[in-house]
């Protein structure tokens, strides 16, 4: 019993598709016998044809910020109606839809605008179109597109890009009346790109003048994390130490070995990394090679001043002028003063032999003999200066008091060259990088 139902159920089964199949066939016979492909959808030929596109992207594929091409996988939905390709479904075996090759129906012309090679067609003669009993057809196409649009690599790495790609009919003679029912792009397949990412894309209706087509905006930014850590940290670590070659002894010769090194290591890598670089000029030039140049011209300006540090700390017999001494006296905490081992004191009395007599009367012999040989003014020596404070040949001219009034080395002039010059470099490098951090977030918070 169960064999003979289920020979029964196969039976019909192959008569319903052998129906299925004439019913087709007899579809195609009837609706294109006198069909004209060439001919328009609507029965009135100067009516406006109405078309209907819906948008969806599957990926960046790539974008180009040199030449500006910009390749991205998409399909569109592309719908109309031909009344002369409908049928009765109740005569043909309640079949609804049928598909049909490209190349026997008509459709509408559409190409690409602004293509980057050769002009494209938006269809392809590989997918078919779907008819239903209505004569609504709806023909879905995919294909790899490349489209020109302009680059704006003002703040590379985290530039935002933004591209167009039109859909456009072949021939405006012919009356189409486009229609986008999502003003959104569909992006549930969508497949993401190392190095973009998507922010958003959206169709839109555009009017001519002498017709109207669709535009798929398309907006994305570069992933700058990879950029950031291999280019800009590195560049940013030098240009950090630079102003730290003023806080180095100047005595064995480090500060220019230490300034030469930054300052070749930033040459070097700049030319390494060059090649990285976006070399467009048009509509803006990259501010990261605007940051790149200063930083060379501020190691430029740091070595610069460190030479002329060091010619300060090597400067002993030239007189310094008032006003640099009042400069220094005023900007030093500590006074420069002298040191009483600058000072020639009087050397210890050697003892002689003495003839029976007082000891007092020789020590006060003793005392006289040594003030009336040296002739040295009565100083408290504990109120002097450091050594490295006042040059040996203002103190051997000088007496202290006179020191620690108005004089100071060329010494105390270079340290307070030194500490200048560190405030005000660093103070730059401070400021700069807070003005391009703030500058960043806000174009990262921004709409393009």
């Amino acid at each position: 019993m169960i064999v003979y139902l289920a020979a029964i159920s196969l039976s019909l089964l192959c008569q319903t598709k052998g129906s299925e199949r004439h019913d087709v066939q007899m579809i195609y016979n009837e609706i294109f016998r006198d069909y004209n492909k060439d001919l328009g959808p609507n029965t009135n030929q100067t009516a406006a044809i109405n078309v209907q596109i819906i948008a969806q992207i599957f990926t960046i594929h790539a974008f180009d910020d040199k030449t500006g091409k910009f390749s991205v996988l998409a399909g569109f939905s592309i719908s109309w109606t031909d009344d002369r390709l409908a049928w009765d479904p109740f005569v043909y075996g309640n079949v609804t839809r049928i598909h049909v090759p490209p190349q026997k129906v008509w459709t509408p012309t559409l190409f690409v605008g602004i293509p980057f090679d050769d002009v494209k067609g938006v269809a392809s003669d590989v997918i078919n179109v779907e008819y239903s009993d209505e004569g609504h057809a709806i023909w879905f196409i995919t294909d790899l597109y490349h489209v020109t649009c302009g680059a704006d690599i003002a703040y590379y790495p985290i530039d935002k890009q933004k591209c167009i790609m039109y859909v456009i009919p072949y021939n405006f003679g012919q009356n189409y009346n486009f229609s986008v029912p999502y003003d959104f792009v569909v992006i549930t397949s969508f497949f993401e790109n190392g190095i973009w990412s998507l922010l958003s894309a959206e169709t839109k209706k555009m009017f001519d003048p002498i017709g109207n087509y669709v535009g798929m905006t398309v907006k994305f930014q570069r992933r700058p994390l990879f950029v950031l850590l291999i280019f800009l940290l590195p560049v940013n670590v030098i240009g950090v130490l630079n102003p730290f070659v003023f806080l180095l002894p100047p005595e064995p010769g480090e500060r220019s070995c230490y300034g030469v090194t930054l300052m070749l290591a930033m040459a070097v890598f700049l030319s390494t990394v060059s090649e990285k670089l976006p070399s467009t000029s048009d509509p803006h030039i990259a501010r990261v090679c605007l940051y790149l140049l200063f930083d060379l011209i501020m190691s430029g300006l740091i070595m610069l001043f460190t030479i002329l540090g060091l010619k300060l700390h090597t400067k002993k017999d030239a007189p310094i002028p008032g006003w640099i001494q009042r400069v220094v006296v005023s900007c030093t905490k500590d006074r420069p003063s002298c040191t009483e081992h600058n000072i020639k004191r009087p050397k210890a009395p050697k003892w002689r032999h003495i003839q029976v007599q007082a000891i007092d009367e020789q020590l006060v012999k003793d005392k006289v003999h040594i003030s009336d040989k040296n002739k040295i003014p009565n100083v408290d020596h504990r109120s002097c200066l450091k050594e490295d404070q006042c040059s040996d040949t203002t103190v051997e001219r000088q007496s202290c008091a006179k020191c620690t009034g108005q004089s100071c080395s060329w010494r105390d002039v270079a340290k307070l060259f030194d500490r200048v010059c560190f405030g005000v470099f660093s103070c730059i490098q401070v400021c700069r990088f807070v003005t391009n951090t703030v500058d960043f977030l806000i174009y990262m918070n921004s709409d393009i």
